[in-house]
């Protein structure tokens, strides 16, 4: 019978050598990957990468004079073509430069003659990116009020629809709400401490608006209202919240949350402008939203006087609607209503005091005893009459029982 091998002592130290000899051998894997970027450069790097473009990192290290020197003729032969009139050969001339020479000097110059030409051609989305090329990447590249002019130029005549957008150069289609709002978007990021910055949340503001995204809307009033207090368009801000507030009221039957945020934006931009020329425009709606509060006051107190005989309860609500809107439609009908309503309080109290005068019903020897319940007899409401009234054959008058109708 074969006896099974045996693994014995010996062959550690054997076990080690051979160990130790591969790891030596191998290669040097942290060597082969690249150096850590700072923060702020993996930020800029992970923007230009979502962009699909890789810009130079803002310096010259790592050009060569000679690439610096053919980034110079590059460029120079770019704006020969140019005065030719050929755009398009042009356009090739620069693209080699900031895509081969991206940390040369010619490169943000070859920035905006693309964008240029771009605006020309019309493809303004394009120009808009080219411009952006230059902001992120040659910071120190100078034109920066020009570059955010030019840029919120192009982002609001996407949001306006005056750019030529055409299928197939057949169909127009539109504005683009959409792209323009991204745009300003950038913009702000890109200078958020220039005025171009309250003017872009401005305008993404009333586009939201235009398409019926009133919760965008509102969100972006608020951070201009909040980062910009001092800014020329912040008045403007106020008023326009309170508008969109009051365009998200559903009536006096709902919830009054956006009733009340109206109410308060008026107020505000009444209190903190008082010499703005849209001050009556924010006192009208500041009655509207008063209005409207005070209807939704007495929604309520009809129903507790009219369904539930609740008179304390009406007359609470009643005398609200009067407290908030005094001099409104709405306060002068709760005041008839409450007159009303002292009248046929007391014919219920008069009734309730008839009803516990009357002996009570002992049963049976004590049994079958039966508790005396008093009906509350509920007013008329006016509103349910009206409509009764207004429904055809409602004011017709019966014949009493037992009389025969006239002949003809």
């Amino acid at each position: 019978m074969n006896a099974r091998p045996r693994f014995t002592h010996r062959l550690l130290p054997v076990l080690l050598l051979v160990a130790v000899g591969l790891f030596t051998l191998a290669p040097d894997v942290s060597a082969q990957q690249e150096p850590k970027l700072a923060p702020r450069e993996r930020e800029s790097e992970k923007l230009e990468k979502r962009r699909g473009r890789v810009f130079g990192k803002g310096d010259m290290r790592g050009l060569t004079p000679e690439d610096s020197a053919a980034a110079q003729t590059l460029l120079a032969e770019g704006g020969a073509l140019e005065a030719r009139g050929r755009a398009a050969a042009a356009l090739g001339k620069y693209k080699r430069i900031y895509k081969k020479y991206p940390r040369s000097l010619a490169a943000p110059e070859a920035y905006w003659r693309t964008a240029k030409i771009l605006l020309n051609e019309g493809k303004v989305e394009k120009a808009f990116e080219a411009y952006d090329a230059i902001i992120r990447a040659y910071p120190d590249y100078g034109h920066f009020n020009e570059l955010i002019s030019e840029e919120y130029r192009i982002a609001y005549d996407l949001v306006k629809g005056r750019v030529n957008r055409k299928f197939l150069k057949l169909v127009n289609l539109g504005a683009n709400r959409e792209r323009g709002i991204m745009f300003f978007e950038r913009l702000v990021f890109n200078a958020p401490f220039s005025d171009y910055a309250p003017l872009a949340l401005m305008n993404i503001a009333e586009a939201y608006t235009e398409m019926d995204q009133h919760e965008n809307a509102i969100f972006t009033l608020d951070r201009l209202i909040t980062n910009y207090p001092n800014s020329l368009v912040t008045p403007d801000a106020y008023l326009r919240m309170a508008q969109v507030q009051e365009k998200m009221v559903d009536g006096p039957y709902y919830a009054q949350d956006r009733t009340q945020e109206a109410i308060n934006f008026n107020e505000d931009f009444i209190i903190l402008f008082p010499k703005d020329p849209n001050v009556g425009t924010a006192e009208e709606g500041l009655a509207r939203m008063k209005q409207m509060m005070a209807e939704s006051r007495i929604k309520m107190a009809d129903f507790y006087y009219y369904k539930r005989s609740r008179y304390q309860a009406a007359r609470v609500f009643y005398n609200e609607a009067i407290t908030i809107a005094p001099t409104s439609a709405a306060a002068q009908s709760a005041r008839e209503k409450l007159a009303q309503l002292e009248v046929d309080e007391a014919r219920a109290q008069a009734r309730l005091a008839a009803q516990a005068g009357k002996p009570k019903r002992e049963g049976f020897f004590g049994l079958f005893k039966k508790e005396r319940t008093i009906e509350p007899v509920l007013p008329d409401d006016p509103e349910v009459k009206a409509e009764e009234a207004a429904k055809p054959g409602g004011n017709t008058v019966q014949p009493e029982t037992g009389t025969k109708p006239a002949n003809p």
